[in-house]
């Protein structure tokens, strides 16, 4: 969505993230790869089991994030990750994303020069628990992976040590075919269903209004692709705006929370996330996101017909201070007009 783009490009500290990356961490990421691992006894895999993982990874949203599509069995787990470089705390975030309902799941990795390693912890799990990894490259074929985690109490939760290989990337378009395919997962969240208004190809016209953000009335026209992914439990959102701009975000539903959730992020670097709940009689989602100094972010997106919703954002301050003010309206194309153009 525009507004995004042009909230969180305005929004500073933090949220201001960009992807030059001096290291080089994120390009060795980059390609095609086959793992071999395998999870030792822990509380989630209470017996050694031997998996393997198909996996491309490519650079996208202007070389600001890498996204990588894997697929790995025997148990059929499709996973979605992204990962980037932020410049004010040298760290290199990352969010996983997967077909068994794993939800924008938070690490921070860094990156140790000296031994072609990038060290890692968990920044979104409950108080008390710990965790730790690494990547080791021992050359640019090679990515020895090691991960864990534990509860409050110190049990161990999960723990796997792999071993991934390039491959030729002519293999990449078989890996992301299989990858696409989808299928209904047996315990997916019913709530998701609301989300089904949201898929398929969009006109957005956003109109942002004088405040201290834009003192001048803005207007800005995008295209928005949505689809489900990770067997239907995520909904997958591409957008290209008349800037040149890019972004992409994903949609889902925490059943724990009863909330839905969104992850967003732009060819600027920038990202954010939000949660949010529905009313049905007035068929509106309804967002509120924290940002820095002291500043929240409130959204509701409307459900007008099956061809048009409607988006209104704001940013204000503990004084009710107006910093961004802007309303979105999406139309619908048709089948023939998404192939058109």
């Amino acid at each position: 969505m525009r507004i995004y783009l042009v909230l969180f490009s305005l929004v500073l500290s933090t949220c201001d993230v960009r992807a030059e990356d001096p290291a080089g961490m994120l390009s060795r990421f980059i390609g095609v790869w086959r793992t071999s691992g395998e999870t030792k006894p822990a509380k989630w895999s209470p017996e050694s089991a031997k998996f393997t993982v198909q996996e491309s990874t490519q650079s996208v949203l202007k070389g600001k994030f890498i996204l990588g599509h894997e697929h790995s069995q025997p148990d059929g787990r499709k996973s979605l990750w992204l990962m980037t470089h932020d410049a004010q705390s040298k760290s290199y975030p990352f969010w996983m994303f997967d077909s068994t309902g794993l939800l924008g799941g938070e690490w921070e990795l860094k990156w140790d020069v000296a031994n072609s390693t990038a060290r890692g912890r968990a920044t979104d799990t409950p108080p008390g628990w710990t965790s730790g990894g690494t990547n080791r490259f021992t050359d640019r074929e090679t990515n020895i992976v090691d991960y864990w985690m534990k509860d409050e109490t110190g049990a161990l939760l999960m723990d796997f040590h792999s071993e991934k290989k390039r491959q030729p990337e002519a293999d990449g378009d078989a890996i992301l075919a299989e990858w696409s395919r989808s299928k209904v997962a047996a315990d997916r969240p019913n709530e998701l269903d609301v989300l089904d208004a949201f898929v398929g190809t969009w006109d957005a016209v956003t109109v942002s209004r004088p405040a201290e953000w834009t003192p001048k009335e803005t207007r800005m026209t995008s295209v928005v692709t949505r689809q489900w992914i990770l067997n239907v439990r995520f909904l997958l959102d591409n957008s290209s705006h008349a800037d040149g701009q890019e972004s992409l975000a994903l949609f889902g539903y925490d059943p724990q929370g009863r909330e839905y959730r969104t992850w967003w992020f732009n060819s600027e670097g920038h990202r954010n996330s939000s949660r949010g709940k529905w009313n049905p009689g007035t068929r509106t989602l309804s967002f509120e996101a924290q940002l820095e100094q002291g500043l929240v972010s409130r959204s509701t997106v409307r459900l007008i017909s099956p061809d048009k919703h409607e988006w209104n954002f704001k940013v204000t301050d503990a004084t009710r201070k107006v910093f961004y003010d802007s309303t979105i309206t999406v139309t619908k194309r048709t089948s023939e007009e998404a192939t058109a153009k």
